[in-house]
């Protein structure tokens, strides 16, 4: 036998309908659960095209094997201390014994995953989220009671796994810093999010609701540059928000004399200032995307004018009719 007998989108092997295995793994589907209507001997299965294509344009497939496997070791941590160190190794365990000989068709669990990440055995980030991936299909098909119950569990488990790994792909450095316990929060609190990224992340404006235009690192631009998910400069939480380009302003923007400003525009300069230590400066898209806006404006605006214009003398105001004018 080369592959599962159990779906691994679905975790179920049902008699009436037909498996579809993958070219290049172990991984086997049904048509339904992959949503094709047709599928060749040639079939490769998700996982190991996302494998096979590495999007190299993320700083964490560039990095060192070693860095990589402390970045996931750090997010492993994460997870225990978000649900618990022993409730997650124990609600999710996968035991081994005579019916999981049976029907698992090859091992993987949360302690091997774990064990994976601290022996450095992952290359890029990519297998990791296979292993992960993995180890929820097993811990499926071995569920006898509760199935629905176990699907809620394990998928709350999965959603909090993906923000991670979404946060991780965003910036490694914020990641790591935001993580880091050698920073003296005693001392200085926020001085983790004061540290410089690579790349540096773009510093804007940006205006949320009836607070004033606050301080704010761009942590990804979304929609083709049409809204900016940004950090604020907002102690002690330092909270996002999507917002769209038409609510940012550069950093070159006079602010308003607020008081609840004072700390965050502190903030800010001391992290211009790390900057400046180190020589880098960070991308400026919202000033120049504001530049075109305004361009595209004007032109429009010119455009709508002439047009009115041409409407105009086209049909100029016809006279009235001889039995609608009145007789002195």
């Amino acid at each position: 036998m080369t592959h599962d007998w159990y779906c691994f989108e679905c975790h179920d092997c049902k008699e009436q309908e037909v498996l579809i295995d993958c070219k290049t793994c172990f991984r086997t589907f049904h048509k339904n659960c992959i949503k094709v209507s047709s599928v060749s001997e040639e079939f490769e299965c998700i996982y190991c095209a996302k494998l096979r294509t590495i999007d190299n344009s993320l700083r964490i497939n560039t990095i060192s094997s070693t860095h990589l496997n402390k970045l996931l070791s750090l997010l492993i941590n994460n997870l225990e201390i978000s649900f618990g160190k022993d409730f997650i190794y124990e609600k999710f365990s996968i035991e081994e014994n005579e019916r999981s000989k049976v029907l698992v068709f090859k091992p993987m669990d949360l302690i091997t995953i774990k064990q994976n990440a601290i022996n450095q055995k992952y290359t890029k980030v990519q297998e990791f989220e296979n292993d992960f991936k993995h180890f929820i299909h097993n811990y499926m098909v071995l569920v006898v009671n509760d199935w629905n119950q176990k699907w809620v569990d394990i998928s709350k488990f999965e959603k909090s796994f993906n923000h991670e790994i979404s946060e991780l792909k965003l910036c490694i450095d914020c990641y790591l810093y935001s993580s880091d316990n050698s920073f003296d929060d005693e001392k200085n609190p926020y001085e983790w999010f004061l540290q410089v990224c690579e790349p540096p992340h773009e510093l804007v404006f940006a205006k949320f609701g009836n607070y004033p235009f606050w301080p704010s690192k761009v942590i990804q631009i979304k929609n083709k540059g049409k809204s900016y998910d940004v950090r604020f400069f907002d102690p002690p939480n330092f909270s996002r928000a999507v917002l769209p380009i038409q609510k940012l302003r550069p950093i070159y923007y006079k602010t308003e004399d607020e008081e609840e400003l004072e700390l965050p525009l502190e903030l800010l300069e001391n992290h211009r200032q790390k900057l400046c230590e180190k020589g880098l400066e960070f991308p400026q898209t919202v000033t120049k995307m504001e530049k075109s806006s305004n361009k595209k404006r004007a032109k429009s605006a010119q455009k709508e004018s002439a047009e009115k214009r041409k409407r105009f003398e086209r049909k100029p105001p016809k006279a009235p009719k001889p039995e609608d004018s009145q007789t002195v």
